[in-house]
């Protein structure tokens, strides 16, 4: 907006509300409504005033916005004398009044929502007090967060969250470098917001289902006591009842008692745009909601246990158990050190960082990454709240896994007397979750050991085991990561994935038969970085890549090393690795991933099966061209501990779309990769970006399930292609059997109705169809398929439980007024894709019965599921907003049941 006048501060931004109004200018001949800035009603408006001088000239600003704040003193500032320069010159102190004017009110009753706008102010270039004074009061003014609804800054915590008398939406710059920082911090203020992407862990350890949840979230920005810090993870520990109802711990004490710890519902406020905690007491301890105390952020609530808080209180020197990988000192092989600076440390690390080129400079990067911040280096990003670092970065895609007692139970399961001896070695051994941050590392939290009480109201508590509950008791950073950790230390960093796989966790036989690993059994673990890693040449020396990395984490006191590979077929890790027993040995199934960010391939995809003890035996199979592979789905079907076959989808490019394919590898139950076959099982008219579930109906025969869809980028976003859910029978899965698309049977537009005469279907062959008609048809055929509506698309695994399939879908929003789309929970009878013969997800009052429910707005995890004491299972599905929704479906018992017993 050009100004023929001299500096007229409240004369420019009343014009500036002018165009927002979308009307004609009021000092200029303008047309704004020719160009309306607010397309959304949804959007947030902000003007960024920058000036270098006190307002002069500025007394034309019409009534009653040059005195919206009803003081006498307008338009000279209270105290202030008319003799003055600017005062002398015609300047006014209206700008805070035009600036409270524009951010209490709707500028728009054209729109939905209130129009208003949001004022920073940035001095450049001088020393003026009058001219501090006018745009301090103008931010106070424009820029508070009217907490008690007064539409006036009345409280400071309003308009100074850090308390230093200074308004948050005012700055200052002297030179190019400060106005740069200033800007970037407006910015990163109107971006602020909690967000999620990894899927709640559940663990319940008690019979009748209590427990914890545990539960990443991150916030691109938040305020900690009036700090902004940018790109901040969070774990904490929740507590989970018998009736599946989420809880915090309300009076800290680490035990869970039912009639003081406060049931939540996390949701997502959308009118407020913000996450938000629904906290009840359950004041008879029945397991019901009685009482709504009060909405709390998620970062108030109680938890059980936060590992982010912990770490943020734990100083950098006392992080004992920060490991690096590292070449080993001979040979070609990696091992563990410890990340720190020294005289036998620093030298091993500092070639892989490309760092500065010094000693120094590398021990520099060393402790900010352990977490010591340089506040004094203006060059470097601040993580300081407090006079503490907060060193936990955004978790967004690896779910917390939960490691406990050995799991695997070979000894019951498979009748294996040598998993005995380690299961009783281990069965009290310290219980951690283990999860992969975008810090460059995976870290270890004490999560406590849940210990059952036996009172009726104080369920149980956590026993920590040794040490404080939420403790990081190990991290590692790996190889392939080390010249990528400068990228955090930058005040110019955005983001950048790291450690962002969920952790694979199993037991095996792949040890030496010693002390710590009785016969040989142990715990291994192996994550990948999925699009973390980006291949990242030094001159003369080693390639980095994204890479999957295992550790021996059979003694939580003592973890170990076994390898980390970055094969350059791998691509990007983003195939969660599927883990198969075979004769006598241990496989990793993993397939390639995208070549690119964007989610797109430009080799053929490559499978590769690798001893689980030793990674550098190991077999390729290829699949399509312009491909990657999603996760691997192991099938043991006999249950004699040997996996039979494996199921992987697969997404290639063909033309000008995205096309998908199953492929399945026979096993032979031999531990001679050689004998492995690999055969295309479906050809199908939709990519498959994750992982299935097969299961084996009364009948014996086995039914696969994927789903397909994209979300890797915004191409995919945009992409309205039809795609699918469905369930395919294997006839002959020993052998080289296949499936068409066009084999599935429809079930598209197939809807059921309880009533008192029964259950119908209609939409299928006639008009309507007993249920038990539909059943056998289907399951007379070759399976099933469902085409999900317009967008719709799936990227999570499913979940198969108690006769049930269960699984999301996520579509993205054409509307921009949504946080970023809408997600499904869908709940189908698995033998034929529709709601079942008896409610799964609910009925209407009619008694028709759901395929799926909303569950609200932002991308969807996979289903979890807890099963208390009833036949009701609870889902829960965590959002990308950091809600978590949790949905009650009937299904049939899940439980193992006594088919015989004798006393003895």
């Amino acid at each position: 907006i050009a100004c023929d006048t001299w500096t007229p501060l409240s004369e420019t931004f009343y014009e500036a509300t002018r165009y927002f109004q979308g009307t004609t200018g009021y000092f200029t001949n303008a047309n704004y409504a020719a160009h309306d800035p607010v397309q959304h009603w949804c959007q947030t408006n902000y003007v960024v005033y920058l000036t270098d001088g006190e307002p002069t000239q500025d007394r034309s600003t019409p009534s009653p916005y040059n005195n919206w704040d009803d003081t006498d003193c307008d338009p000279i500032p209270c105290g202030a004398s008319s003799s003055d320069y600017p005062w002398n010159e015609g300047g006014s102190d209206y700008l805070n009044d035009v600036a409270l004017w524009a951010h209490i009110t709707d500028l728009r009753d054209d729109h939905e929502d209130i129009q208003n706008i949001t004022l920073y102010t940035v001095y450049t270039f001088g020393h003026s007090p009058d001219a501090i004074g006018v745009l301090q009061r103008a931010a106070k003014n424009g820029a508070f967060e009217d907490a008690n609804s007064s539409d006036t800054p009345d409280l400071q915590v309003e308009w100074d969250a850090d308390g230093d008398g200074i308004p948050d939406g005012y700055y200052e710059a002297e030179n190019g470098w400060q106005l740069k920082n200033a800007l970037i911090d407006i910015f990163m203020k109107i971006l602020r917001r909690t967000s999620a992407a990894a899927a709640v862990s559940v663990v319940s350890t008690s019979d009748k289902g209590e427990g914890n949840v545990f539960q990443a979230y991150f916030s691109p920005k938040r305020n900690i006591l009036g700090a902004e810090l940018s790109w901040i993870g969070e774990l904490h520990a929740l507590w989970i009842d018998q009736q599946g109802n989420l809880r915090e711990d309300t009076d800290q004490d680490a035990h869970l008692d039912l009639d003081e710890d406060r049931i939540l519902h996390i949701y997502f406020d959308t009118d407020a745009q913000a996450t938000v905690c629904e906290r009840w007491d359950d004041t008879d301890g029945d397991c019901e909601e009685d009482v709504l105390v009060d909405e709390v952020s998620v970062n108030d609530v109680l938890s059980v246990w936060r590992g982010g808080t912990h770490l943020w209180n734990t100083p950098e020197n006392e992080r004992k158990h920060i490991k690096v990988v590292v070449p080993a000192q001979s040979g070609d092989s990696l091992e563990l050190i410890d990340f720190k600076k020294g005289a036998a440390h620093t030298p091993r690390i500092a070639p892989h960082l490309d760092f500065g080129g010094t000693t120094a400079s590398a021990e520099s990067l060393i402790q900010y990454i352990r977490g010591k911040d340089y506040t004094d280096n203006m060059y470097w990003r601040d993580r300081t709240a407090d006079g503490k670092v907060w060193k936990l970065s955004d978790i967004v895609n690896s779910t917390p896994t939960y490691v406990g007692p050995p799991a695997d139970r070979y000894d019951l399961i498979y009748n294996d007397n040598t998993y005995r001896a380690f299961f009783q070695k281990y069965k009290n051994r310290q219980n951690i979750v283990y999860v992969g941050a975008n810090d460059g590392m995976l870290h270890a939290f004490n999560a406590g050991r849940y210990v059952e009480t036996g009172n009726p109201t104080t369920r149980g508590y956590l026993d920590n085991m040794g040490d404080d509950l939420g403790e990081e008791i190990f991290a590692l950073v790996p190889y392939n990561l080390l010249p990528h950790l400068k990228w955090l230390m930058s005040n110019e960093y955005c983001h950048v994935y790291y450690v962002d796989l969920k952790p694979k966790v199993f037991d095996a036989k792949i040890f030496p038969d010693d002390d710590r690993h009785p016969n040989g059994w142990g715990t291994a673990l192996i994550c990948g970085m999925r699009l973390g890693g980006t291949d990242y040449a030094l001159p003369g020396g080693d390639t980095y890549k994204s890479a999957y990395f295992a550790l021996d984490i059979t003694d939580p006191d003592h973890i170990e090393l076994m390898w980390e590979t970055n094969e350059s077929e791998l691509a990007f890790t983003t195939s969660y690795p599927g883990v198969v027993k075979s004769g006598d040995k241990w496989f990793l199934v993993a397939g390639s991933g995208p070549t690119s960010l964007g989610g797109s391939s430009s080799q053929y995809a490559k499978l590769f099966v690798a001893d689980a003890a030793d990674i550098s035996t190991y077999k390729k199979f290829t699949g399509s061209d312009d491909a990657h592979f999603a996760d691997a789905v192991p099938v043991d079907i006999d249950l004699d501990g040997n996996v039979d076959v494996i199921y992987i989808g697969e997404s290639y490019w063909f033309g000008s779309s995205w096309y998908g394919k199953i492929y399945k590898i026979l096993t032979y139950e031999s531990d001679d990769l050689n004998d492995w076959d690999l055969y295309e099982f479906m050809d199908l008219p939709g990519p498959i970006t994750t992982g299935g579930a097969v299961t084996m109906d009364d009948q014996g025969r086995l039914w696969v399930y994927f789903g397909t869809g994209r979300y890797y980028s915004d191409i995919d976003e945009s992409d309205y292609s039809d795609q699918y859910f469905f369930g395919a029978v294997d006839t002959n899965w020993n052998g080289n059997s296949s499936v068409t698309f066009d084999d599935l049977t429809d079930i598209t537009g197939i809807t059921v109705q309880q009533t008192e005469s029964g259950t119908f279907a209609y939409g299928y062959e006639a008009d309507s169809t007993e249920y038990d008609s539909l059943l056998l048809d289907i399951i007379s055929g070759m399976g099933w398929r469902r085409t999900l509506y317009d967008g719709e698309r799936v990227i999570n695994r499913p979940l198969l439980l108690g006769g049930v399939i269960f699984f999301t879908t996520y579509t993205p929003a054409e509307e921009l007024c949504s946080f970023g789309g809408t997600s499904r929970l869908y709940g189908l009878d698995y033998r034929t894709g529709v709601p079942g013969e008896t409610s799964i997800l609910g009925m209407d009052e009619s008694g028709w019965l759901y395929a799926f429910i909303e569950i609200g707005e932002g991308v969807p995890s996979a289903p979890a599921a807890h099963v208390g004491l009833t036949d009701e299972a609870m889902i829960a599905v965590q959002l990308s907003t950091g809600a978590i929704a949790q949905e009650e479906a009937s299904i049939n018992s899940p439980k193992s049941k006594s088919l015989f017993w004798r006393g003895k």
